[in-house]
């Protein structure tokens, strides 16, 4: 019976372990670590604040009102969690700071909250303080002592003479283009609508020769006449179908009757060929052009002067 206490103790040990073990186990174990010690002004230090614990156990990270860890400013935060090969989660909460002071800091103890489940009360955690170095960004310069004095008044000697003679030189040759530009646009001959009417038309024979496209061509043809119509007798011709036009133009005092009646007969037969898919013969499309400039030719406004000798 000698063994009897050694065996009481044993059994008291052996139900006791799993509670002790559990309890191990839910115990959150928490530190705080920094990816490096010595930094430059403005330069990002991550610190990581790392807690393993039991799978029932909800985690809070510290929070800051001000945006700031002491001296540090927080620039960036986060949170993720991992699960390691036992099962064992281990949660971790990331700010990147930075300081811009030269000095050495010290990171305070951070608190972290934790608690068994939803309902329990949080309990908390600290981690240990940790100083990071802050150097000036001038070290990194190996002439940095090597500063002059400022430089007193430039005398007139040494005024660079060359160069703003240069300069200004530049400067007038680009005014001068400048105005000869504009001097040449002013002077530029603003097309009549005769002649604009008559390039119309070339413009359309071309494309006639070149695609045979022969609405596109009764198309081009009548589009120049409804422009120089409206250009000439401030009718609104593009913006009219054939018959509103007709009928505005039975009112209108700006052409003679044998011309009216030439203007019609010739917006109808463009018509019948943009519309009515009639085809033409090569003696009609030659005809339409012959017609459009006799048009152009008997309607075209006389210059002042020969309105004034008449």
């Amino acid at each position: 019976m000698k063994y009897r206490p050694f065996l009481i103790a044993l059994m008291i040990c052996c139900l006791a372990a799993p509670a002790v073990m559990a309890a191990q186990t839910n115990a959150p174990k928490v530190k705080a670590k920094v990816d490096r010690r010595s930094v430059f002004i403005g330069d990002i230090v991550t610190l990581n604040i790392e807690v393993a614990a039991g799978k029932s156990i909800s985690v809070e990270f510290p929070k800051f009102a001000d945006n700031k860890i002491g001296d540090f400013e927080i620039r960036d935060s986060g949170a993720s969690r991992r699960v390691s090969f036992f099962r064992r989660p281990t949660y971790t909460g990331w700010y990147r700071i930075a300081a811009y002071n030269v000095g050495k800091f010290t990171l305070p103890a951070l608190e972290v909250k934790y608690r068994e489940n939803k309902t329990a009360a949080w309990s908390s955690a600290k981690t240990s303080e940790m100083t990071i170095n802050v150097e000036s960004v001038l070290k990194r310069e190996r002439n940095a002592d090597d500063i002059k004095e400022i430089k007193g008044p430039i005398g007139l000697r040494e005024i660079p003479v060359a160069a703003i003679a240069s300069a200004g030189l530049a400067l007038a040759i680009c005014l001068v283009s400048l105005w000869l530009y504009r001097r040449s646009r002013r002077r530029a001959v603003i097309k009549t609508p005769y002649q604009t009417a008559l390039d119309e038309l070339d413009g359309a024979k071309a494309g006639f020769s070149t695609t045979g496209d022969v609405k596109e061509y009764y198309a081009a043809v009548s589009g120049a006449v409804r422009r120089y119509i409206e250009a000439v007798f401030r009718l609104r011709a593009p913006e009219m179908t054939t018959e509103e036009f007709l009928v505005s133009l039975e009112t209108s005092g700006s052409l003679s009757a044998p011309r009216k009646e030439l203007l019609k007969d010739f917006l109808v037969a463009c018509d019948f060929v943009k519309f009515a898919k009639h085809m033409p013969k090569e003696t009609e499309t030659d005809n339409l052009l012959t017609t459009a400039r006799r048009f152009f030719d008997e309607t075209r406004p006389l210059p002042a002067e020969k309105k004034g000798a008449g």
